[in-house]
């Protein structure tokens, strides 16, 4: 759902897809006798944003939307997030 304005990701720079090369990755990896590998499964949980940078990333937080007044929240996230555009593997 988009309304009038500009998203966060028409804003961001969108580099280059590292999902694209993975078949050059895999052939390459089988010419040496050698090679190292590293589980990346919590890689983007541990990149901070920083500090002046996470007024871009905020969103509302409602703590119990079944209140007659609830409590409504702006945070914003301090890792980066997987669902913006300037992400190399989305």
């Amino acid at each position: 759902m988009k309304t009038t304005g500009v998203s966060l990701n028409e804003c961001l720079h969108v580099g280059p897809k590292f999902n694209q090369r993975i078949t050059n990755i895999l052939l390459r990896f089988r010419l040496n006798k050698c090679a190292f590998i590293a589980d990346r499964e919590k890689t983007f949980l541990m990149i901070a944003v920083a500090e002046q940078d996470r007024g871009i990333l905020r969103y509302l937080w409602i703590d119990d939307m079944d209140k007659s007044s609830p409590i409504i929240q702006m945070l914003h996230f301090a890792q980066v997030m997987f669902s913006i555009a300037c992400i190399p593997f989305w």
